[in-house]
């Protein structure tokens, strides 16, 4: 597995799916020299963490890497940039978008798992089992990373 110097979670809009797996990863990760963040594909103007998905991460002591949506750029990525998206279409997206984007996997694939990650609207109780989700991945993910 490659030496990876950046980590990227990217989603739709960056305010939600992306946002807690970075927060997630990020206490995983530990002193280890990887920068780790979040971005969105379609961020317009920036907009705040979603209110659910900042409450579901301070529950488990943990909150937003930053407070608003950012957009993937090409100067967020360079040779050792891993992107993990939260569905395929997200993934192709990047790829189109990005062609020299090196890494490039849905958080699930990259896990061993099938399928993409449901979009968490409704009720907080979805916010926090797309939360309990994404920390099992990320955990899978620092396992394949770290070990």
């Amino acid at each position: 597995m490659a030496n990876f110097s950046r980590i990227l979670f990217v989603d739709e809009a960056n305010t939600d799916l992306s946002v807690m797996a970075a927060a997630l990863f990020s206490q995983l990760s530990g002193e280890r020299p990887v920068e780790i963040d979040s971005r969105g594909l379609v961020v317009l103007f920036p907009e705040p963490v979603n209110a659910k998905a900042e409450a579901v991460l301070k529950t488990r002591g943990l909150k937003a890497l930053s407070s608003q949506s950012r957009e993937l750029v090409p100067g967020d990525l360079n040779q050792t940039t891993l992107i993990l998206t939260m569905t395929e279409s997200e993934k192709r997206t990047v790829l189109d978008q990005f062609p020299d984007a090196n890494f490039v996997y849905t958080i699930r694939e990259f896990a061993g798992e099938q399928g993409n990650m449901d979009v968490p609207y409704g009720p907080a109780s979805r916010y926090e089992e797309c939360c309990k989700h994404l920390s099992e991945l990320c955990w899978s993910i620092a396992e394949i990373l770290f070990a």
